[in-house]
């Protein structure tokens, strides 16, 4: 069966768009209304604009969904020779238990991130503002 050319560079440009955009209007609505909570802020703007706003959101989780399991699920069926479909299902359920993990112990990992991060990217934006 042929493919046709760049058919997944349009998933990674939806999934981008979608993420950006959602971040910037969450952003943005939860500075103007004070509020933080997507729905909340949501609901306070009308009936239309909170199915929008939920339609958009289920969108782009829908896409990062079919985007995030794609790569390991290509590696791994060429690698071992087994059908994608079963590698899919194997890559999914290991990133649902690892979110459980990270669910159940996330503020110890915000933690961890907190303590990580700072030290390591420093010296780099230090060094790319003075070079």
């Amino acid at each position: 069966m042929l493919k046709k050319p760049g058919w997944e560079s349009h998933t990674f440009y939806r999934l981008i768009f979608a993420q950006w955009f959602l971040q910037i209007v969450g952003a943005l609505g939860g500075i103007v209304s004070g509020d933080f909570m997507f729905t909340t802020y949501l609901k306070d703007q009308g009936i239309i604009i909170a199915w929008i706003g939920i339609i958009g959101m289920s969108l782009a989780l829908w896409t990062t969904g079919d985007a995030n399991p794609y790569p390991p699920v290509i590696q791994t069926s060429n690698i071992f020779k087994r059908p994608q479909h079963v590698t899919t299902v194997i890559w999914v359920l290991w990133g649902n238990i690892l979110g459980l993990g990270l669910y159940q112990n996330f503020m110890e990992w915000i933690n961890l991130l907190a303590s990580i991060v700072p030290p390591l990217i420093g010296p780099v934006i230090v060094g790319k503002i003075t070079l």
